[in-house]
């Protein structure tokens, strides 16, 4: 259901959840709240290393190691995570939730010197979530409004900026907790990774039971449209849509020019 993209292919992107003008134009409650949790999620898996890489370590090339194969995972996934279109919310989200557990839980299982280069491939798997940024701000643009689709861009970014500061708190709250029973510097990087394990797997459950198919999304907007899960370029269905709808004013204002040469 969630790892496979083209699973339930109906209609074209233009048709999905692209915000018309004057109807109301807003992102439901639900999605919003999810891609709150979803973008503050993934910049937190990224930054909750950063206070305890020279700990667990020891020297700057594995510390540089545990941040850059985040990073390779985040821009390789891009050519999957492109693959779901507009109208495939949640079956992103849900894939970003299981992979944000798994990867966090081999990262827990191997915080030693001994096992670094596991440590970076735990780090890798966890960065195939990164492209999932992409989705929720296709999300975003596809779901408001042009009128309102400056606000939620705007909550896209604050969603971003909490994401950076938290991770370092999560770090930072995890080594409190582990020097109140004399814990070990391992000890603070698996309970720091466990709560981001944590983190992906109760997201993922919620979004099974509370997150509304996209289907469900679409019919719940005024214009009534309907909505289905399929691929689309990395352009998205928002602008699909108003490039279809300025050519065909385009179209229009040409053939009037025409009637009116005639004339």
């Amino acid at each position: 259901f969630f790892f496979s993209p083209a699973a339930r292919l109906k209609k074209p992107p233009s048709e999905m959840l692209a915000g018309e003008e004057g109807d109301g134009g807003e992102v439901p409650p639900v999605v919003l709240g999810f891609t709150a949790v979803v973008c503050t999620g993934i910049m937190s898996n990224f930054t909750v290393i950063f206070p305890l890489m020279l700990y667990w370590s020891g020297g700057l090339l594995s510390a540089a190691g545990l941040i850059s194969s985040y990073a390779a995972g985040a821009i390789l996934s891009l050519t999957f995570w492109s693959q779901y279109g507009a109208g495939c919310v949640k079956p992103a989200y849900l894939t970003h939730a299981a992979v944000m557990c798994v990867g966090n839980v081999l990262y827990a299982a191997s915080p030693n010197m001994s096992t670094f280069f596991v440590a970076w491939f735990a780090r890798f798997v966890v960065g195939l979530e990164g492209g999932c940024m992409y989705n929720a701000n296709l999300a975003m643009i596809a779901l408001s409004s042009p009128e309102k689709r400056l606000k939620y861009l705007s909550l896209y970014q604050s969603f971003v900026g909490v994401g950076l500061v938290l991770g370092p708190v999560i770090s930072a709250t995890t080594s409190v907790a582990a020097n109140a029973v004399h814990g070990s510097n391992q000890l603070k990087v698996t309970l720091a990774a466990s709560v981001m394990a944590s983190w992906g797997f109760i997201l993922f459950v919620a979004l099974l039971l509370f997150m509304p198919s996209d289907d469900a999304v679409v019919r719940a907007r005024p214009d009534g449209s309907s909505s289905a899960c399929k691929t689309t370029p990395m352009r998205g269905a928002a602008f699909d849509h108003q490039d279809s709808s300025s050519s065909s004013s385009s179209s229009s204002s040409s053939s009037r020019r025409l009637r009116d040469e005639r004339r």
